[in-house]
């Protein structure tokens, strides 16, 4: 699968809500620790389960369901992507 432009990344994260790219923030600023685990299991680290649930179908975050809790999220390639492309770095 060919990478995508920074051009189509540029304006991916344009079309993000201020709430999404909080969150899309959090994610991919996240300590070491919590990259490794995920967001707390008291559900996406606070953010609405529709903003997380939006950056999942757009395949900027994934989501493990775990039994009890909302979920785990991580930040994906492509999502490590469209940040990267404002300048911020993934750590």
């Amino acid at each position: 699968m060919k990478s995508p432009d920074r051009k189509s990344l540029l304006r991916n994260w344009r079309s993000l809500s201020p709430a999404m790219k909080a969150a899309l923030d959090e994610a991919a600023d996240a300590p070491l620790r919590r990259q490794r685990h995920g967001w707390s299991s008291k559900g996406f680290g606070g953010h609405a389960p529709g903003t997380v649930e939006a950056l999942h179908r757009r395949g900027l975050l994934h989501i493990d369901r775990l039994a009890g809790c909302a979920g785990v999220a991580r930040i994906t390639k492509l999502g490590g992507q469209v940040f990267g492309s404002v300048g911020e770095p993934v750590l």
